[in-house]
């Protein structure tokens, strides 16, 4: 199992109340930019777009598959 970092579990508890269980499974393979970026779309983006796939979002085509992965954890749901 992969480990956040204290602080980034830290950010999503203050922000969220709770860290999304998967999510380190989720964020392991990607780089520090990536998930920077994806959580800070996330938490700007309204409930009704979490809901919406990655192609739905303004993604570039490389980080699309990636970014269904961390949005598919971080609503709770299976892949």
């Amino acid at each position: 199992m992969a480990i956040l970092s204290q602080r980034f579990q830290a950010y999503l508890t203050d922000r969220m109340g709770s860290v999304p269980e998967g999510l380190a499974e989720a964020v392991a393979p990607l780089t520090a930019g990536q998930r920077d970026g994806f959580t800070a779309a996330w938490l700007s983006a309204s409930d009704s777009q979490h809901e919406r796939p990655a192609d739905a979002w303004v993604l570039t085509e490389a980080d699309r598959d990636a970014f269904e992965t961390f949005r598919v954890a971080m609503l709770g749901l299976d892949s």
